[in-house]
């Protein structure tokens, strides 16, 4: 039986055998193909209709290779984590700001160079090294700049959250942790170094590296190769919606970040204590 819903409330079904259920509630969920005497209990958000939704904390669907394994929730063996404003703060406008200041030039033209999502995507894609990029930025806004000083600037839009490095570290004593992060090797290799446990996890799939971004399943594929993990074992952290369901729809389990708090809560579900 499933706790009453709350409407609007959006049905939908990705496959043939896999409907999803949206709701707002904290009760009992039972799957709808793998009646269980266990069943999860657990806090899920409605979908509203319109043009505004309100994103879904899980997503439960009736394939076997989704968190529904049998009668059982299936036990975690590795959890992998996204970076920026998961692990990290992401703020892009002191270093625009900075760049113009140097430049001379408007903190549009400085996005417009370098901080739009195709000019990004060319960097965490690896479809540009970062010293192209560094020599073309420099090139569009017309100002002379040393490279270092470049990367120390650009690498300034990510600030470390304490808090959520202290919750990497207890979980490393739990399970193993992986990284699978749409990131450039700046980021990467400054917040490896910086963040306590950033060594320890194996694999870090950045896109960068892989040559795509996430959702893409080639990005996913690499996590289960590289970590020798069944997809079911694996819980992959994300504060984007459409980053979990492209996991998702490979098998992996996945949590969409809402602030530490609740992760701490959803963690304890999977018998991750923080």
């Amino acid at each position: 039986m499933l706790p009453n819903l709350l409407p609007p409330v959006s049905t939908s079904w990705h496959d043939a055998d896999s409907l999803t259920y949206e709701m707002r509630s904290r009760g009992t969920v039972h799957h709808p193909h793998h009646l269980t005497s266990n069943p999860l209990t657990c806090a899920v958000s409605v979908r509203a209709e319109g043009p505004t939704p309100i994103h879904s904390r899980y997503q439960l669907n009736s394939t076997e290779s989704s968190i529904w394994r049998g009668s059982n929730m299936t036990e975690i063996e590795l959890v992998a984590f996204d970076m920026g404003n998961v692990l990290t703060f992401v703020d892009e406008g002191p270093p625009a700001a900075e760049y113009a200041r140097l430049s001379g030039s408007t903190i549009q033209e400085v996005i417009n160079a370098c901080y739009t999502k195709p000019r990004k995507r060319v960097l965490e894609t690896g479809s540009q090294t970062w010293i192209e990029f560094v020599e073309q930025t420099r090139r569009i806004l017309d100002f002379e700049i040393s490279e270092p000083d470049f990367r120390a600037i650009f690498a300034s839009s990510v600030q470390p959250d304490r808090r959520m490095y202290d919750l990497v570290d207890s979980v490393v004593q739990q399970k193993r942790i992986a990284l699978c992060s749409n990131t450039h090797e700046v980021h990467w290799e400054m917040e490896r170094d910086r963040m306590p446990s950033g060594r320890k996890m194996n694999p870090a799939i950045v896109s960068y590296e892989v040559g795509v971004m996430k959702p893409a399943p080639l990005i996913y594929e690499a996590l289960i190769e590289q970590s020798g993990v069944e997809p079911g074992q694996i819980l992959f952290i994300d504060d984007l919606e459409e980053n979990i369901e492209g996991a998702q729809r490979l098998g992996i389990a996945g949590l969409v970040f809402r602030g530490r708090e609740q992760l701490i809560d959803d963690l304890s579900k999977f018998g991750i204590v923080v």
